[in-house]
């Protein structure tokens, strides 16, 4: 599922850029109007194709909503001209709605995990069996030690994130780790024996895999497998491999 989802972001992406192609030719021959070259070429489209990407090859519906409503909005706006002042309130009222409905969800979370979500972020050793990580102007250092590691969620916009897996045992079956990064970087360690997918859409930015050692007798439990998936945005990430 994981596998299909990349397929049908990266397929998104090609055929975002060859329409965005076409309309920049067609706005060099004088053949797109100045109003709609305006709303086109602008943050909101911007906003609104993130939001699209998320949709496709992220579980973080809530924020994929949210970008895709601020994109069209800001779209809505520059298609009739209008004053940015005017919306400053329903634009700040819907941010808050979606705030209130996805921190609702994150405590049923917390529920689920017997924890605080708050207190996990900032715990540099954890047993925690879901991960959720956010860094937003800094950067953190974490070492998870659960024996049935299930993925969970990395948030990174201009900041960093060293995630160390190596003393984790994977759930059995498929455990997702989503990864949303923005100008920024995050570097994950796992063992060798892991079966691991990596399925990141990136632009602008690249997720890479380096094994630094290796053994045969390395025994991959393929009943259990951890698949690495999200958006890397003018960032980049590494997972290695002990």
């Amino acid at each position: 599922m994981a596998k299909v989802q990349s397929q049908t972001a990266r397929i998104l992406i090609g055929v975002g850029l060859i329409l965005l192609g076409v309309l920049y030719f067609l706005k060099e021959v004088d053949i797109i109007g100045e109003q709609l070259n305006h709303v086109i070429f602008s943050l909101p489209t911007v906003v609104l194709v993130i939001g699209i990407i998320l949709f496709v090859n992220s579980r973080r519906k809530s924020l994929a909503y949210l970008l895709m409503a601020l994109g069209s909005v800001g779209m809505i706006i520059k298609s009739f001209s209008l004053d940015y002042s005017d919306f400053i309130v329903p634009v700040i009222l819907l941010a808050l709605g979606f705030y209130i409905i996805y921190r609702h969800v994150e405590k049923q979370r917390e529920a689920e995990l017997g924890g605080d979500a708050d207190s996990l972020r900032n715990q540099y050793k954890s047993e925690y069996d879901v991960l959720e990580e956010v860094s937003v102007f800094g950067g953190n250092k974490k070492i998870i030690n659960s024996k049935n590691f299930r993925g969970g969620n990395i948030t990174i916009i201009f900041g960093g994130s060293e995630i160390f897996l190596r003393d984790c045992e994977l759930s059995d079956g498929e455990n997702v780790l989503d990864l949303f990064v923005i100008f920024g970087g995050c570097d994950l360690t796992v063992p060798s024996n892991w079966n691991v997918k990596i399925d990141v859409v990136s632009l602008f930015g690249g997720f890479s895999s380096k094994r630094y050692n290796y053994s045969k007798s390395d025994d991959v439990d393929e009943n259990k497998t951890l698949v690495i998936k999200g958006l890397v945005l003018f960032g980049g990430g590494e997972m290695k491999v002990f």
